[in-house]
């Protein structure tokens, strides 16, 4: 670059570090961006005002932004694009191995998150487990490792319980935004004991079979067996 060539902190640098020259690096040091690409096409944005990165995607709207190629999407064999994961035994293995994340190829609208292995997928937040999808039974688990059944539920002991019951609830756009409204499912926070179905809002509860309701329990603790009109 004229007037910018006596040190190497300027202009594009491609270069090895100076102790053990063990670590590459490619840098613009301008104020512009970098772009990586292939047959005239750019497919890596390292965009300088934001720090934002982009794959396929011109203007990366967030950290790293990906933007799946239309002529690139891959058709098989599970049909849905984008990020793949592969061990070291699976080089060269298609998209139904591994851990992949994508979108279907049709509409691009449906979203997926696949461990295809014969494993289980752990979601979690603070280096802890929060959600477990069991492949052996096909269990899932909320804060338990072990879900015992099609859906176990583990209350956290760091919760902040809700009397008289906490648990697994149950909210309707109608209920405010707060603990104690809607339906909860769960046990006494105070001893894990004793279980409660509870209502917090001003209506009924129903049990029913058959499509029929059996049991009614109104708003003001009447009781009903086999009919629904107290």
């Amino acid at each position: 670059m004229p007037g910018n060539c006596s040190a190497n902190n300027y202009g594009f640098h491609i270069g090895l570090d100076n102790a053990t020259q063990t670590t590459a690096r490619i840098t613009n040091y301008e104020s512009g961006d970098l772009w990586f690409g292939l047959s005239n096409n750019d497919i890596l944005h390292l965009k300088n005002n934001s720090l934002f990165v982009g794959i396929n995607e011109d203007s990366p709207a967030d950290n790293l932004t990906i933007r799946l190629n239309p002529a690139a999407v891959v058709s098989g064999p599970d049909n849905y694009s984008g990020i793949l994961l592969h061990a070291p035994t699976q080089a060269g293995l298609g998209n139904d191995n591994g851990l992949h994340i994508g979108l279907d190829n049709s509409l691009m609208t449906t979203a997926r998150i696949m461990n295809s292995e014969n494993g289980d997928l752990f979601l979690g937040t603070n280096k802890i487990n929060m959600i477990h999808l069991k492949a052996s039974n096909r269990y899932v688990g909320v804060n338990t490792d072990n879900p015992f059944h099609s859906l176990s539920l583990l209350i956290a002991t760091n919760a902040v319980f809700t009397l008289p019951y906490d648990g697994l609830s149950v909210m309707t756009p109608n209920n405010p935004a707060n603990a104690a409204s809607g339906l909860v499912v769960g046990s006494d926070p105070s001893d894990y004991v004793n279980k409660g179905v509870w209502n917090f809002d001003d209506g009924k509860i129903a049990f029913g079979t058959n499509n029929l309701e059996r049991v009614t329990i109104t708003n003001t603790g009447d009781v009903g067996i086999g009919t629904a009109a107290l």
